[in-house]
Protein backbone atom coordinates (compact mmCIF):
# COMPACT_ATOMS: atom_id res chain seq x y z
CA UNK A 1 0.00 0.00 0.00
CA UNK A 2 1.72 3.14 -1.18
CA UNK A 3 1.21 6.21 0.93
CA UNK A 4 3.91 8.56 -0.34
CA UNK A 5 5.35 10.24 -3.39
CA UNK A 6 9.12 9.90 -3.47
CA UNK A 7 12.10 10.59 -5.66
CA UNK A 8 15.82 10.16 -5.29
CA UNK A 9 19.10 10.13 -7.14
CA UNK A 10 22.23 8.56 -5.69
CA UNK A 11 25.56 8.35 -7.49
CA UNK A 12 28.96 6.96 -6.54
CA UNK A 13 32.06 8.31 -8.30
CA UNK A 14 34.87 6.02 -9.43
CA UNK A 15 36.80 7.28 -6.39
CA UNK A 16 33.98 6.12 -4.09
CA UNK A 17 32.47 9.51 -3.18
CA UNK A 18 28.68 9.49 -2.81
CA UNK A 19 26.34 12.31 -3.72
CA UNK A 20 22.62 12.53 -4.17
CA UNK A 21 19.31 13.68 -2.79
CA UNK A 22 16.08 12.17 -1.44
CA UNK A 23 12.55 13.58 -1.20
CA UNK A 24 9.51 11.85 0.26
CA UNK A 25 6.11 13.52 0.68
CA UNK A 26 3.29 11.90 2.63
CA UNK A 27 0.23 14.11 2.24
CA UNK A 28 -3.14 13.33 3.84
CA UNK A 29 -2.09 9.78 4.61
CA UNK A 30 -4.02 7.65 7.06
CA UNK A 31 -0.68 5.96 7.80
CA UNK A 32 -0.06 8.84 10.21
CA UNK A 33 -3.17 9.56 12.29
CA UNK A 34 -3.35 13.22 13.20
CA UNK A 35 -0.92 14.30 10.46
CA UNK A 36 -2.16 15.96 7.30
CA UNK A 37 1.33 16.34 5.86
CA UNK A 38 4.74 14.83 6.50
CA UNK A 39 7.90 15.25 4.44
CA UNK A 40 11.46 13.99 4.65
CA UNK A 41 14.08 15.43 2.32
CA UNK A 42 17.80 15.89 2.23
CA UNK A 43 21.25 15.08 0.91
CA UNK A 44 22.60 11.55 0.70
CA UNK A 45 25.78 11.05 2.74
CA UNK A 46 26.50 7.31 2.40
CA UNK A 47 25.31 4.53 0.09
CA UNK A 48 25.69 0.82 -0.49
CA UNK A 49 24.71 -0.14 -4.03
CA UNK A 50 24.18 -3.73 -5.19
CA UNK A 51 22.95 -5.31 -8.41
CA UNK A 52 19.22 -5.01 -7.63
CA UNK A 53 19.07 -3.17 -4.31
CA UNK A 54 20.62 -0.20 -2.56
CA UNK A 55 20.59 1.48 0.81
CA UNK A 56 21.55 5.02 1.65
CA UNK A 57 21.69 7.43 4.57
CA UNK A 58 21.16 11.15 4.56
CA UNK A 59 20.74 14.39 6.45
CA UNK A 60 18.15 17.04 5.80
CA UNK A 61 14.75 18.16 7.00
CA UNK A 62 11.65 16.60 8.53
CA UNK A 63 8.39 18.52 8.27
CA UNK A 64 5.17 17.72 10.11
CA UNK A 65 3.04 20.83 10.60
CA UNK A 66 1.71 21.16 14.14
CA UNK A 67 4.19 18.63 15.54
CA UNK A 68 7.66 19.24 14.11
CA UNK A 69 7.29 22.43 12.09
CA UNK A 70 10.70 22.03 10.46
CA UNK A 71 13.38 19.97 12.13
CA UNK A 72 16.84 18.75 11.24
CA UNK A 73 16.60 15.08 10.34
CA UNK A 74 18.64 11.99 9.56
CA UNK A 75 17.21 9.07 7.61
CA UNK A 76 17.97 5.62 6.19
CA UNK A 77 16.42 4.29 2.98
CA UNK A 78 16.44 0.81 1.42
CA UNK A 79 15.21 0.28 -2.14
CA UNK A 80 14.86 -2.61 -4.57
CA UNK A 81 14.77 -2.22 -8.33
CA UNK A 82 11.58 -2.55 -10.33
CA UNK A 83 8.46 -0.93 -11.62
CA UNK A 84 4.86 -1.07 -10.39
CA UNK A 85 4.27 -3.85 -7.88
CA UNK A 86 7.95 -4.88 -7.89
CA UNK A 87 10.18 -1.98 -6.79
CA UNK A 88 10.17 -1.18 -3.07
CA UNK A 89 11.09 1.68 -0.76
CA UNK A 90 11.64 1.38 3.00
CA UNK A 91 12.21 4.68 4.82
CA UNK A 92 13.34 4.92 8.42
CA UNK A 93 13.44 8.34 10.04
CA UNK A 94 16.26 8.29 12.60
CA UNK A 95 16.00 11.82 14.03
CA UNK A 96 14.31 13.99 15.30
CA UNK A 97 12.43 10.83 16.35
CA UNK A 98 12.79 7.19 15.39
CA UNK A 99 10.03 6.20 12.97
CA UNK A 100 10.31 2.98 10.95
CA UNK A 101 7.81 3.28 8.10
CA UNK A 102 6.31 0.23 6.38
CA UNK A 103 7.79 -1.00 3.10
CA UNK A 104 6.03 0.51 0.08
CA UNK A 105 5.73 -0.93 -3.42
CA UNK A 106 6.08 1.28 -6.48
CA UNK A 107 2.70 2.16 -8.03
CA UNK A 108 3.91 4.37 -10.88
CA UNK A 109 7.39 4.81 -12.29
CA UNK A 110 10.54 2.77 -11.81
CA UNK A 111 13.40 2.32 -9.37
CA UNK A 112 16.56 1.73 -11.40
CA UNK A 113 19.86 0.61 -9.93
CA UNK A 114 22.98 0.60 -12.08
Amino acid sequence: HAFSDFGFSVMRSSEGAVEGHFNCLMAGSSQFPGFTLMAVRGQVTHATIGASSASFDGVGMFLAPGVFEKSAATFHVEVTAGGPGVGTLHLTLLTPMFFDLPVERVLHGQISIH
